[in-house]
C-alpha cells in the first residue's frame, strides 16, 4: 500500500506541475486506477476509485456536459463579479498592456524572452545626441535664461516630437537618459521639459490627435509652449449644438467648466481638459462620453496667477477634441494610455536625475572631511545610510531604462507606470530619512534632497493611491481574467460560453500548478528552475525570482478568488460586510507590492547585464536584490494572513512557505561594501562634474580632501591630537613641520570643508 500511496503522490504532483490538460490528466489518473486494480491488494478500494474516477473526469471530458453544469454557473458567478468591479478600474484595463508583469504574476516568467530585450540604452547615433545636448546644458546651467533659451533652440522640449513638428523624434530611452541627466543638473528644468502632465499630452496628440492638430499643437509644445490638465479627472461637461453662423449651419461644443488647477499653472499656454461630452440632439451620431480636449489658455479665460476656472457658456468648435469627433467617449481610455506612457518616461526618468545627484551628494559628503577629523562614512550608522542610497540609486537608475525600454517595445505599460510611482515615492522618503543619517540635511548638499519631494507623503493617500493603480495592474496581468472577461464580450452566447469554458479549465490547472510548483520551488530555492543570465549571480537570482514568481501566482488566485466570492454573493450589504469588503481590497494593494518588488528586481538584474556586469555595481546589486526578495515576502506575508478562509490560509502559507521566510535582511559586509563603492574617489568626480554647478562646492570640497590628506599623514601623532585643526596647523607651522604654502593649504582644506557644512540660509 505505501507503494501505491507514493505512486498516486508522484502522479499527481507531476500532473499539477505540468498541467498537461484534461484528457491527458484524465488518461494518467485513469491509468493508475486501473493499475492499482490490476495489481493493488483492495478490490473494494479499487472499485471505489474507479467510480470517483468516472463521476469525476467522465462528464469534464465530454464539452456540452461540462459546459453546462460546471461553466455555466462559473460564468455567471463570474458575470456578477465583473458588474461590481470599480468601471474605473475595469475601463482601465483596455487602455494598458500587460509587459513583464505579467510573466511575474504567471508564475512562469519566460526567461527567453527577457534575454530577447535589447539593451536599455539609447542608440550610438541617439547616445551622440543625448550626449551633446546633456553637455551644452550643463556648461549653460549656471545661467538658467542663457540655458533654457538654448534648450529651445535644441528643440529640447520635443525629445519625442516628430522632425516634422519641430521636435528631436527620440526613441523613449533616450528621451529618458536625457532627462536623467538633464534633472541631476537642475530638476527644475527637467519638470519644465517633460513633466509627466504635459508629456501626456503631447502623447496623446502623437498617439490620437488628427493631422491639423498635430500641426498646431505640437509644434508649439516642441517650442516650449506649457500645457497644464485640471486636478479633478473630470473638469467639466460639453454639449454638442448646431447654430447659424454668417448663413451657414455650424455643429460645435458648449463647455461648463470648474475645474482646478496646480499653482504652476502660470507659464502655460494651453489647457488640457477630460469633459464629459452629451450630444442630446444626435448630431454626432448621438455618441457621448469623456473626452480629450485641448485649449488656448486665452480663450478660456484662465488669469495669469488664477489656479480655478469656471465658466458656464465657453463655445468652441469640435476641433478642439483631440481626435476629432470620432474620439468622443473615448477620453478616459486615451488618458489613461497616453498617462502610463507618460509616467513610464517622465516620472521614473526625473526621479532617477534626482537620487543620482542625491547619492552623489551623500557619497561625497561621507567621503569628503576637515584635517584631523574621520570621514563620516567610516561610522557603522552613515554605511548603513549610505548602503541604502547607493543601492536605491542602482534601482532608480534599472526601473527608469526598462520603464523607457517598455515604451519603445510598443507597451502602454499601465501596471510598470503604478509600480514607478509607488516605488519613487517610496524611495524619494528612504533616501532623504537615510542622508539624514549621513549629516546631509544639515549642511549646503541640502537642496539635493529637498528636490526629493515624493509626491505621496502621508501614509493613507499613499496606500490608497498604490489600491487604484494596482487593482489594475493586478488585473490586467492576471492572463486568466483577461481571457475569462473577453470570453464575456462575444458576439454570442455560445461563443461566450465555450471561450470562458476553455479559460476556465486552462486556469484550474494553472491554480494547481502553480500551488505546487511554488511548494517545490521554496524547498529547492528555484534551483530545478530555468534562468537566464551571462553571470552565476544573476542565474541566481533569476531562480529565486521564479520561486516568488511561483508564490505569488498562487496568492493572487486565492485572493482574488476571494474577493470575487465577496463581489458575486448575494447577501444583503451591511456594514460589516462592506467593512470586510475594503478590508481585503488592500490584498490588491500588497500583491501589487510583491510584483514591484519582483518588477525592480528584474530590471536591476537587465541594467547590470546591460551595462557589461561591471564589478563596481556587484554589491550594489546583492544589497538591492536582497531588500527587494525580503519586501515580496513581506507583502505575501500580509496577503496570506488577511485571506477569508482561515483553513485556505493555513494550506497557502505551507505551499508557499514551507521552511519559512527565506530572504535575509543585507549584511553589515554588504552594507559596507555599497558605501564604499559610493564613495569611490574615481566615481565622485565623475559624477559631481556631471551634475554641473550644484555640486561645484562639493567638487572643490572632494579636491581639497584628496589633495591634503597625504600632508595630513605626514603630521606625527602627539599630544595635541585633541586641540582644534586650526591651531594644530598653526602649531605645525610655528614649529617648521610644514612650510607656509602647505599650512594655506591646510587651512584652505578646512575652510572649503566648513562651507559645505553649514546649512544653507533659510529662504524667507
Amino acid at each position: 500500500m505505501p507503494f501505491w500511496l507514493l505512486f498516486a503522490a508522484i502522479a499527481v504532483l507531476a500532473l499539477a506541475y505540468y498541467r498537461p490538460g484534461i484528457r491527458a490528466t484524465s488518461a494518467v489518473l485513469g491509468a493508475t486506477v486501473l493499475c492499482y486494480g490490476l495489481f493493488g491488494g483492495s478490490t473494494l478500494l479499487s472499485g471505489l476509485l474507479a467510480l470517483l474516477w468516472i463521476v469525476v473526469f467522465v462528464p469534464l471530458n465530454i464539452p456540452p456536459l461540462r459546459q453546462e453544469w460546471l461553466s455555466r454557473p462559473a460564468l455567471n458567478w463570474f458575470k456578477r463579479v465583473v458588474q461590481r468591479l470599480d468601471p474605473a478600474a475595469l475601463g482601465a484595463l483596455d487602455a494598458g498592456t500587460a509587459w513583464w508583469e505579467a510573466e511575474l504574476i504567471g508564475g512562469e516568467p519566460d526567461w527567453q524572452r527577457f534575454q530577447s530585450f535589447p539593451p536599455a540604452r539609447p542608440l550610438p547615433n541617439e547616445q551622440v545626441l543625448v550626449d551633446e545636448l546633456v553637455g551644452g546644458f550643463r556648461s549653460r546651467a549656471h545661467a538658467p535664461e542663457e540655458a533654457l533659451a538654448w534648450l529651445r533652440e535644441q528643440q529640447a522640449f520635443g525629445l519625442g516630437i516628430a522632425h516634422h513638428h519641430g521636435g528631436l523624434e527620440w526613441s523613449a530611452v533616450a528621451q529618458s537618459a536625457a532627462l536623467a541627466r538633464i534633472t541631476a543638473i537642475d530638476p527644475a528644468m527637467g519638470e519644465h521639459i517633460a513633466s509627466p502632465q504635459r508629456l501626456a499630452w503631447i502623447e496623446l496628440l502623437r498617439r490620437h490627435g488628427s493631422e491639423a492638430q498635430q500641426s498646431r499643437w505640437l509644434p508649439r509644445l516642441a517650442g516650449g509652449a506649457g500645457i497644464i490638465s485640471a486636478l479633478d479627472a473630470v473638469a467639466g461637461d460639453a454639449v454638442v449644438f448646431s447654430s447659424m453662423q454668417e448663413g451657414e449651419r455650424v455643429t460645435a461644443l458648449r463647455l461648463r467648466l470648474d475645474a482646478q488647477f496646480a499653482a504652476t499653472a502660470e507659464a502655460a499656454e494651453l489647457l488640457g481638459l477630460l469633459l464629459r461630452v452629451r450630444d442630446p440632439d444626435g448630431l454626432l451620431g448621438g455618441r457621448h462620453g469623456v473626452s480629450c480636449v485641448v485649449l488656448e489658455r486665452a480663450d478660456a479665460g484662465l488669469a495669469a496667477g488664477a489656479t480655478r476656472l469656471r465658466l458656464n457658456d465657453l463655445v468652441v468648435g469640435l476641433d478642439a477634441i483631440a481626435g476629432g469627433s470620432e474620439r468622443i467617449g473615448a477620453g478616459a481610455g486615451d488618458w489613461t494610455e497616453c498617462l502610463a506612457v507618460a509616467h513610464a518616461i517622465a516620472t521614473s526618468a526625473l526621479h532617477a536625475g534626482r537620487v543620482m545627484a542625491a547619492a552623489t551628494a551623500a557619497g561625497g559628503y561621507a567621503r569628503v572631511h576637515a584635517p584631523f577629523t574621520p570621514p563620516v562614512g567610516s561610522r557603522a550608522v552613515a554605511q548603513d545610510a549610505l548602503a541604502l542610497i547607493g543601492a536605491r540609486s542602482l534601482a532608480a537608475q534599472a526601473q527608469a531604462t526598462a520603464s523607457a525600454l517598455s515604451v519603445d517595445l510598443g507597451e502602454r505599460p499601465q501596471g510598470l507606470a503604478s509600480c514607478a510611482r509607488s516605488l519613487t515615492a517610496e524611495q524619494a522618503a528612504e533616501i532623504r530619512l537615510a542622508a539624514a543619517d549621513v549629516g546631509l540635511s544639515r549642511s549646503a548638499l541640502k537642496p539635493m534632497l529637498d528636490a526629493l519631494r515624493p509626491t505621496l507623503t502621508a501614509e493613507e493617500p499613499a496606500r490608497l493611491a498604490r489600491s487604484t493603480g494596482y487593482t489594475a495592474s493586478v488585473l490586467r496581468g492576471h492572463r486568466a481574467f483577461m481571457r475569462a472577461l473577453a470570453a464575456t464580450r462575444a458576439p454570442n452566447a455560445a461563443l461566450e460560453l465555450e471561450l470562458f469554458d476553455a479559460a476556465l479549465w486552462k486556469h484550474v490547472g494553472h491554480v494547481a500548478g502553480s500551488g505546487i510548483r511554488s511548494f517545490i520551488l521554496a524547498l529547492t530555492a528555484g534551483g530545478f528552475s530555468a534562468a537566464a543570465g551571462h553571470t552565476d549571480l544573476v542565474r541566481g537570482y533569476c531562480r529565486r525570482i521564479n520561486r516568488y514568481s511561483a508564490a505569488l501566482a498562487f496568492a493572487t488566485d486565492l485572493a482574488l478568488t476571494g474577493l470575487g466570492a465577496d463581489l458575486a454573493s448575494r447577501r444583503s450589504r451591511t456594514a460589516l460586510r462592506a467593512m470586510h469588503e475594503a478590508s481585503r481590497l488592500t490584498l490588491t494593494t500588497w500583491l501589487g507590492d510583491a510584483v514591484a518588488q519582483l518588477w525592480l528586481t528584474s530590471c536591476a538584474l537587465k541594467h547590470f547585464e546591460d551595462e557589461g556586469a561591471p564589478d563596481a555595481e556587484r554589491a550594489a546589486l546583492e544589497w538591492l536584490c536582497a531588500d527587494a526578495l525580503r519586501g515580496v515576502e513581506e507583502a505575501l506575508d500580509k496577503v496570506l494572513r488577511h485571506l477569508s478562509a482561515p483553513a485556505l490560509s493555513v494550506l497557502a502559507r505551507v505551499l508557499i512557505f514551507p521552511r519559512g521566510h527565506a530572504a535575509l535582511a543585507p549584511s553589515d559586509a554588504a552594507n559596507r561594501r555599497v558605501a564604499q563603492w559610493l564613495q569611490d574617489e574615481t566615481s565622485l568626480r565623475r559624477r559631481c562634474a556631471d551634475c554641473g554647478p550644484r555640486l561645484a562646492a562639493l567638487g572643490e570640497a572632494l579636491e581639497a580632501t584628496l589633495a591634503g590628506e597625504p600632508l595630513e599623514k605626514s603630521f606625527a601623532a602627539s599630544e595635541d591630537a585633541g586641540q582644534p585643526p586650526a591651531q594644530r596647523i598653526a602649531d605645525a607651522a610655528a614649529a617648521g613641520s610644514i612650510n607656509e604654502a602647505q599650512a594655506r593649504q591646510m587651512l584652505d582644506w578646512l575652510e572649503t570643508v566648513r562651507r559645505l557644512r553649514q546649512p544653507p540660509p533659510a529662504v524667507i
